[in-house]
Parts: structure tokens; C-alpha cells; sequence
């Protein structure tokens, strides 16, 4: 059975209502959050927010991950480049190298 990785992007087969996708944000040994949409957040003081984006998550426990279907993995600023291949099953993106070599860079 698919186990959720954090970063992975996963559609939702939900029994009642509506199919969800999103991106998996958290994970513990309880449940997995699955970010389903961000918005900007509105004019504050960003320094006392850790987020500049206001995200929406859903919980999913392990009973459900039978329903997840993964359909990708996002690289993060802590992968290196090395690492994307590995991640990404042997795709190569050459934009996605470019972006996530900015990103490697400024860590």
C-alpha cells in the first residue's frame, strides 16, 4: 500500500463528495495533512507570521491512504541537485534543474 511522503502530491478518492488533490504539507504516525489550496494573506505585519500564504489542509488518516493516488513529488530547497533524479523516478525536467538549482544556491 502507497505510504505518503511529505511533498507528494496525491489525488483523494473520498467515498462521500467531492475528489481532492493536493499537496502532502505534514505527516505524523496519526495522520498526514494534504494542502488542498493557498491564498495571499491579506495586508498584516508578515513578521509575525511564519507563512506569507494562507493554506488550507485537510486531514487524512491511515485508514484512508488506501484511497490516495500519487501522482508526483515537488523537490525542496533541502534536496540537493544530486537528489532530483532519484526523486522525480528518472524524469528529467531541465526547468525544473534550473529552479531548483537557484533554490539550492540561496539556501
Amino acid at each position: 500500500m502507497y505510504q505518503p511522503e511529505v511533498n507528494d502530491y496525491v489525488k483523494w478518492k473520498v467515498k462521500l463528495g467531492q475528489d481532492l488533490e493536493g499537496w502532502v504539507y505534514f505527516k505524523s504516525s496519526d495522520y498526514i495533512t494534504i494542502e488542498i489550496s493557498t491564498k495571499p494573506r491579506p495586508q498584516c505585519d508578515l513578521s509575525t507570521f511564519r507563512h506569507k500564504r494562507i493554506h488550507t489542509c485537510i486531514l487524512c488518516f491511515p485508514h484512508d491512504y488506501q484511497d490516495l493516488t500519487y501522482v508526483g513529488t515537488r523537490p525542496t530547497i533541502h534536496d540537493g541537485l544530486d537528489k532530483i533524479k532519484d526523486r522525480f523516478h528518472g524524469q528529467e525536467d531541465k526547468g525544473l534543474d534550473r529552479e531548483v538549482e537557484k533554490e539550492v544556491t540561496n539556501a
